[in-house]
This record gives C-alpha cells, structure tokens and sequence, in this order.
C-alpha cells in the first residue's frame, strides 16, 4: 500500500545520560546533495513534562539566544544539551524552525533522560 505524508516534522526519540555536557549534531542536504545553507533560519527546541501548553518548560533552546542552545551552520544544526543533573525521566520535546515569518515543527518526539551510571 502507498502512503504519502505531507506532515514536515518528523519523529527523532532521543536519550541522553544525566549530564552537564551532551550535545546532538544533524547534518543536513538540500536536493543536490550539498549542505543545506540556513540563512535566514531560526531554530528552538522546547522540553516539557507532556504536550501541554500550561506546563512549565523543562529547558527551551534557540539559536538566537546568548549564549545559543542551537549552534546553526552550514550543512548543520547542533544542539547543546543544558545539565540533566538530577532530571532523569521521560519528557516530550519539539524543535521548531522559523523561516520567512512562518514557524514549522522540523522534528518531535520523546526525551529520556536516563540516570547517570555511578
């Protein structure tokens, strides 16, 4: 059966050890197989208990902020990890990319922190 998807977000469930330094890199190509260029793009990643507004954030990341959580390069975006020290459980998370004045989810999922092995 054929199945087309025009959803642009897609699901990446991440885990990371409870920590002050963990960092994710995704490399990125545009049609031709070149690095993407994302001039002009804006990411932020938001951490939350479960998909509700009302909730307090775990952490939010952007890449515009001072100091970045959301390194953005050519060909790559990096995100830098705040400390889970002490925050192990499972969380809900969304990375989203503004372009042109128009937010879109570029990936989603579940972040789980697991206990740091003493």
């Amino acid at each position: 059966m054929a199945a087309v998807s025009l959803i642009i977000g897609q699901r990446l469930d991440i885990e990371i050890e409870e920590s002050g330094a963990a960092s994710l890199g995704i490399d990125v190509r545009d049609g031709n197989e070149n690095p993407f260029v994302f001039t002009g793009y804006q990411f932020e990643m938001v951490v939350k208990r479960a998909r509700n507004e009302n909730l307090p954030d775990l952490f939010r990341l952007n890449s515009a902020g001072s100091p970045p959580g959301i390194l953005v390069t050519t060909g790559n975006i990096n995100i830098l990890f705040p400390s889970t020290e002490n925050k192990s459980g499972r969380y809900v998370y969304d990375l989203w990319v503004t372009h042109n004045d128009t937010r879109k989810t570029w990936t989603f999922g579940d972040l789980t922190i697991r206990p740091k092995a003493y």
